[in-house]
Parts: C-alpha cells; structure tokens; sequence
C-alpha cells in the first residue's frame, strides 16, 4: 500500500501551456502534444471543446474560473 500511494504522489512535470484565441488550428504542436500526454487538463471557460479532445480519455479535467459560466467541455 505504501509504495502505491508514494507512487501517486511521485512528483510530475507542470507544463503551462497557452490556446491563443482558441482555434484548434493555431495551436503549436509542442502544446498539441502536452495535452496528449498530460494527466490532468485546467482550463477556463474559454478553452475550445476541441483542443480539449486532445487529451487522453484517462486525463482528469479541471477549470480554473474566468468567469461566471461553467465551461462546456466540462459538463
């Protein structure tokens, strides 16, 4: 049980990475493929439902508030 729970909490790169204004199509490809290999996705209600396809069906999803309305991709 130890050593499963020193394995979670084993430390993980953080890559902060930006959409631009959003279009899927603008988006670098070094950023296309943190999104596929991240464990956990934040973003706020601004993201495109898109970009978020990107990630693994296993990433956990999170939303960091902008603004007053819950995000789509996040429902």
């Amino acid at each position: 049980m130890r050593a499963d729970r020193a394995a979670r909490n084993e430390a993980r790169p953080v890559t902060l990475v930006g959409a631009g204004p959003g279009d899927p199509a603008t988006v670098t490809v070094k950023t296309h493929k943190a999104i596929e290999v991240a464990a956990v996705l934040m973003g706020d209600d601004l993201l495109n439902e898109a970009i978020v396809a990107y990630a693994s069906p296993d990433a956990r999803n999170g939303c960091v508030l902008r603004g007053m309305r819950r995000p789509r991709w996040l429902r």
